[in-house]
């Protein structure tokens, strides 16, 4: 039987009501995040049998450095992270996932551009339909080089 995963807001209440840190640390040991953006993509392609010249075609970034991003060399920022988000389709859940193996912040639907971003993930807008969505309300774009 595969081990209970705890849902983030229960690692939470655990945390706020521990005494000890370090059997909140033994306790949850195989809980915490330990991937970085590059091993969460290749499980996700893996996973999704998707094809990683697609998905770099698709996120709109510029192919050398999507590659290294996916090798591990580069650590790339949280819109270029969303990018590749919704290139490969990622629900909101998995995005949030991916922003976190870089240790950025996740979507905040209380923000107006994340909440756009948000809609656009549920929606399965491209990348550049997302931006259109951003610049049609006056956010700041993706893809703005």
């Amino acid at each position: 039987m595969a081990q209970y995963q705890k849902t983030t807001l229960e690692m939470e209440n655990n945390l706020d009501s521990c005494d000890n840190i370090e059997s909140f640390l033994a306790e949850n040991q195989e809980r915490f995040l330990d991937v970085n953006a590059s091993q969460f993509l290749a499980d996700y392609l893996k996973k999704k049998k998707l094809s990683k010249a697609a998905l770099i075609r698709d996120s709109g970034l510029n192919q050398v450095y999507a590659y290294q991003i996916f090798s591990g060399l580069k650590h790339p920022d949280r819109d270029k992270l969303i990018c590749i988000a919704i290139a490969a389709g990622m629900t909101v859940e998995e995005t949030d996932h991916l922003l976190a193996s870089e240790r950025k912040s996740s979507l905040y639907p209380r923000i107006v551009r994340d909440a756009l971003i948000e809609f656009a993930l549920n929606h399965h807008y491209t990348v550049a339909q997302t931006d259109d969505l951003l610049y049609d309300h006056d956010c700041k774009t993706l893809l703005n080089e």
